[in-house]
């Protein structure tokens, strides 16, 4: 896709929860809390957040995905294509809603009330 990103690369704060998260082993990678995160973010908080303006206002210095290894079969994309059905850019997308996500299960966890999972989703 023009002018979308071929790599996600996540916020350092974002891949710091996802490390944090990681310590449970209840992920097999860091790459499925954040996928994890994303789905959460939608489930949980799809009308209060922009995730194009997240992926414009956070830095870019953590985790970073190659867009084949996050979405191969590309699944994701056409998930996202299909909640925003106006957007050019699926992966800047995805990129916003995982980083809220990851910040968003970071405070659950700050908080204690992060496990177990199945009682936020």
């Amino acid at each position: 896709m023009a002018g979308d990103t071929v790599n996600i690369a996540l916020s350092a704060k974002a891949s710091d929860i996802a490390a944090r998260i990681e310590e449970s082993k209840l992920f097999d990678s860091k790459i499925s809390i954040a996928k994890f995160a994303m789905a959460y973010a939608i489930k949980n908080h799809f009308d209060e957040i922009d995730p194009l303006e997240i992926d414009n206002n956070r830095d870019s210095s953590g985790l970073n995905y190659n867009i084949g290894s996050v979405d191969g079969d590309k699944y994701i994309s056409k998930f996202i294509e299909a909640l925003y059905p106006e957007t050019k850019t699926p992966y800047k997308i995805t990129r916003g809603l995982m980083i809220y996500g990851l910040e968003k299960l970071g405070e659950l966890l700050d908080s204690g009330k992060l496990y177990p999972l199945n009682k936020i989703m």
